[in-house]
This record gives C-alpha cells, structure tokens and sequence, in this order.
C-alpha cells in the first residue's frame, strides 16, 4: 500500500511531542504581542484626548485588525486559528483592564442605562457584564480573524 502525501501530513499532525502538552507551534510572543497591538484600540477609544477624533479611532482599529490578520500569514505560523483565538484571549483582557482602569473618566457621573434612575442596576453589575461581552467579543474577533488568517495562508502557501 502506498502512502500518499495527505496521509504523510495527517499521521505527522497527529504526534504530539512529548513534554509539550499537546501546545505544539504555538508562538506565545507573537499571541503577547498581538494581544498587547489591539489594547491599543481601547486605550485610544477610552481616553479623552481621542473622544472627539472618531476617524481616528477607526483608522486605529482596522490598521490593528490588519496587521494582527497579517501576522500569521507573514510569519508562517503553522495554526493561525489557535494563535489569533489566543491573541484574541489577551486582547479581552487587557481591554477589560483598560475599561475598567478608565471606567470613571468615560462615565464619571455613572453608566446611564436607563432614564430612569430608580432602575439604574449596580454598578459593579454593570462592569461584570461590560467584561464578560468584551471578553466574548474579543475572543469572537480572533476566531473570525484566525479563520481568514487560515483560508489566506492555504492559498497564498500550499500551492
């Protein structure tokens, strides 16, 4: 019985290297910093200075998206889908920190959910869910970008 090519890759893909915990080919400097780029995003959203500057905010954000979309394509990274859901993880969380470390310079008389005061829930709910969306909106982006970032590299390097 021959081996086919497909059926080399599939038995390679699927040993694990001893010790690693199953982490093979991830680049946790790359994840770091990726992660570190898009709290850039928040940061810039958040701050004061920038509240006024609406394009500017949305050049920084699609030039962010764009470069942590071409990161792994650029660097070869064998599992671009794990790397940028990961990215996306770190990304999450420094934009929690960020939000919640600015939370009262945005929103210094409270966050207004409703006109009403007197339904106004507690703050520190707010906050939690305020994380919880980001958390999930940020893993969500990674995923989408990691899927993109797959499809690209099998076409621009399997060929």
């Amino acid at each position: 019985m021959q081996k086919t090519k497909s059926t080399k890759l599939l038995r390679k893909k699927s040993v694990k290297k001893p010790g690693t915990g199953g982490h093979i080919d991830l680049d946790w400097g790359l994840i770091c910093a990726l992660g570190a780029l898009g709290a850039v995003r928040p940061l810039i959203h958040d701050l004061p200075t920038f509240a006024d500057a609406q394009l500017l905010q949305g050049v920084v954000a699609v030039s962010i998206f764009g470069i942590i979309l071409a990161a792994p394509i650029l660097f070869k990274v064998k599992r671009p889908l794990a790397t940028l859901v990961l990215a996306g993880g770190v990304y999450g969380v420094l934009s929690i920190v960020v939000h919640q470390l600015l939370w009262t310079t945005v929103f210094p008389e409270g966050y207004p959910l409703t006109p009403d005061a007197a339904y106004q829930p507690p703050e520190v709910l707010v906050r939690i869910l305020a994380s919880i969306a980001t958390l999930v909106t940020s893993l969500l982006t990674g995923f989408v970008l990691g899927c993109l970032a797959t499809l690209i590299s099998k076409f621009t390097y399997n060929k």
